[in-house]
């Protein structure tokens, strides 16, 4: 995984998001609530996730944070 992943949160309550940027190899800073403006990921904070909580990819039918 890489800054500019799209990747789905894959906890309790599914989430679709954007790495924004590494904070270590298990650990990234993910961007899951931006309005629909995903091409403007980098402006938006990113969340610290761990990486054996993300899927690579968007899953259809997960839920976005900002609907």
């Amino acid at each position: 995984m890489k800054k500019g992943d799209k990747v789905t949160y894959i906890g309790e309550n599914k989430r679709i998001g954007i790495i924004k940027s590494m904070k270590t190899d298990t650990r990234v800073y993910v961007v899951y609530s931006c309005n629909h403006n995903w091409d403007n990921y980098e402006n938006y904070t990113g969340e610290l996730t761990d990486v054996d909580d993300l899927q690579e990819g968007w899953i259809e039918d997960t839920k976005y944070d900002d609907i």
